[in-house]
């Protein structure tokens, strides 16, 4: 089947982020790759297609640009995601449609014990609706919790199996399932209470606010509340450079300087005060020695209105005792409804997100009863998300 025979429809929701002169990145989806070296004439091609259309008759809008040139473009955006096939699902077979991505979740009994205990305080008598169900295990716990009625979206290929397990807990009947992009939907009634678990660890790269501010706007009934209702996100400072995967970049510099005869001293001033987090999560617990003050709450949001976190602001860790900082530990406190709280930090039992570890460029001495202070923000970078600390410095005591 030809590209020309096709009535295809942009992927509403689509995030761009400029990368340079005539050049984007987008993202379709949380469950989809970001697609780079976007033009201002791909934009063009998708915001033609905002409706279900044919090839020809976008190219007869585009007059400037050839019929070729607009298939070429389409396809590409095609291929990326962007675009999709009218009137055909649309699951998503990878990121979170891959069931390896849904198995730690279902065996996080931390997790899974929170939610349930919250669901049978919150959940009795109300109407739900669940922001990407994956395996339908919370849809499952609100309706054996006595909801009056739940309906659920999920986004990916992992649908299928959800409506298995609603089968197999005898629960088809009562619970909605519904497949499709979250801003694309909405439950037949507003609700009173939204389910979400969109949580990453960073906390936010799985699109909690832009997914979350959509499904609150339009799918709560007035007075309607979220579960989990809040979040705090912790940070830690430690000393010890076991914590380090690579030696200090001011070691580096100065191995550099000795055996070359290379000043790189321009490097290190442009760079102190800088973090450098580590791609991946970090599960197993350091020692408590390590650690040179107690956390504290770097960022706490209200989920009904989270406020505009683009903006930096500031953040403190006292360090009572004083120290050399190498890292910062930085993890979440989910708040689910007053009353549980679910903490994937070092110190707390375990899940399966573990926690973020933020190395600084070169080792911070903080004096007894001082302080490191930073800036914690929330970007987009390439269309997802980020939590972002910066501007790290020592505080002397007062």
């Amino acid at each position: 089947m030809s590209l020309s025979s096709l009535r295809l429809r942009a992927r509403r929701g689509t995030v761009f982020q400029v990368e340079g002169p005539d050049a984007f990145v987008g993202r379709a989806s949380i469950s989809a790759a970001a697609a780079r070296s976007l033009s201002t004439d791909h934009l063009r091609v998708l915001a033609a297609f905002g409706a279900a259309r044919r090839l020809d008759e976008v190219a007869a809008t585009l007059v400037d640009l050839d019929p070729e040139e607009v298939e070429d473009l389409a396809e590409a955006l095609l291929m990326d995601g962007l675009l999709e096939v009218a009137d055909l699902p649309g699951g998503l077979d990878d990121g979170f449609g891959r069931l390896e991505a849904h198995l730690p979740l279902v065996a996080d009994q931390v997790r899974v014990d929170a939610y349930a205990r919250a669901l049978h305080r919150q959940a009795p008598g109300l109407r739900v609706a669940e922001l990407g169900c994956g395996t339908g295990l919370l849809s499952v716990l609100a309706a054996r919790a006595g909801a009056a009625s739940v309906w659920a979206c999920e986004e990916t290929d992992t649908i299928d199996l959800a409506r298995a397990v609603l089968a197999a807990n005898g629960l088809s009947e009562r619970v909605v399932l519904v497949q499709g992009d979250s801003r694309d939907l909405a439950p037949p009634t507003p609700v009173d209470l939204l389910v979400h678990e969109v949580f990453g660890v960073d906390p936010f790269d799985e699109g909690l606010l832009s997914s979350l501010a959509d499904a609150r706007a339009r799918w709560l009934a007035p007075g309607g509340r979220l579960l989990p209702q809040g979040l705090s996100v912790f940070g830690a400072a430690v000393g010890g450079l076991a914590w380090r995967r690579t030696p200090p970049l001011a070691e580096v510099l100065a191995a550099l300087r000795e055996r070359w005869e290379l000043d790189l001293g321009p490097v290190l001033a442009a760079a102190r005060g800088q973090l450098r987090r580590r791609p991946e999560a970090v599960t197993d617990p350091p020692d408590r020695a390590c650690l040179l003050g107690e956390p504290s709450a770097l960022l706490t949001l209200d989920l009904h209105a989270p406020g505009d976190l683009s903006a930096p602001r500031a953040a403190r860790l006292d360090l009572p005792r004083g120290g050399t900082v190498d890292a910062l530990l930085v993890w979440q406190r989910i708040d689910l409804d007053g009353h549980d709280t679910l903490s994937t930090g070092p110190w707390d039992p375990p899940t399966h997100w573990g926690w973020l570890v933020y190395d600084l460029v070169e080792p911070l001495t903080v004096p007894p009863g001082g302080a490191v202070e930073l800036q914690v923000a929330v970007a987009t970078v390439d269309g997802r998300e980020e939590l972002v600390l910066s501007q790290v410095l020592a505080v002397p005591v007062p």
